[in-house]
């Protein structure tokens, strides 16, 4: 069986990006469940695993630390 590496795919993980990125696994779920950052879902149930295009992640500005207080004006 020949194992091709996801980077070859052009295919990263959450936690390739949070590595890229400075922050926790967490953030980059923030900014996945917020729209910010489109995903790639590999599998379903419990062996769902989200997968992010190396494009994409080249693409994202980074959001400010924290979230908007409700009312604030941009």
């Amino acid at each position: 069986m020949n194992i091709i590496p996801l980077t070859d795919l052009g295919l990263m993980t959450i936690a390739d990006v949070a590595a890229r990125f400075g922050v926790s696994p967490r953030a980059v779920q923030l900014w996945i469940n917020d729209g910010l950052l489109p995903v790639v879902v590999v599998g379903n149930g419990e062996r769902r695993h989200f997968l992010l295009r190396s494009y994409d992640v080249s693409q994202f500005v980074r959001p400010p630390r924290g979230r908007p207080t409700k009312g604030a004006k941009s």
